[in-house]
């Protein structure tokens, strides 16, 4: 396996690793993220190879995965997901409410766990009952 670069949200922490989850990107949610579009990760690719001499290789295996997937292999896999951001705010805590925040809560949810993210005080159940209303959660 080739080493891998994890692009953490504070640009400046460029940390090493053998292994990792890098970019994901799901298919109904490339409308409206042009970073999550199979162009922009080859575009991507492509530069960082070019830019690193191809020491640097930009993968997405999560690229056609829902995910639902994603949060059950991160709940086996013992990921921290406390630990981890989706929020397009920013802040202290998850707004609960931004597109990234529900379709987390989402995967969360139909993943069939406890969600240990913080959200904004109120958010998360308001964005959990629109969920329930739309039909968009499983159990």
């Amino acid at each position: 396996m080739r080493d891998a670069i994890v692009w953490t949200a504070e640009m400046e922490n460029l940390q090493r690793h053998q292994k990792c989850l890098p970019a994901t990107a799901k298919s109904w949610s490339l409308s409206n993220r042009t970073d999550c579009r199979p162009e922009f990760l080859l575009a991507a690719r492509q530069a960082l190879s070019l830019a690193t001499e191809g020491r640097v290789f930009l993968d997405a295996p999560f690229m056609n995965v829902d995910k639902t997937y994603i949060a059950k292999l991160a709940h086996t896999l013992g990921v921290p997901l406390e630990k981890t951001w989706s929020c397009y705010k920013g802040g202290e805590v998850h707004c609960g409410q931004c597109g990234t925040c529900t379709e987390r809560i989402e995967a969360i949810w139909n993943a069939g766990f406890r969600d240990p993210t913080t959200y904004t005080t109120g958010k998360y159940a308001a964005t959990l009952k629109l969920l329930k209303e739309a039909g968009k959660l499983r159990r």
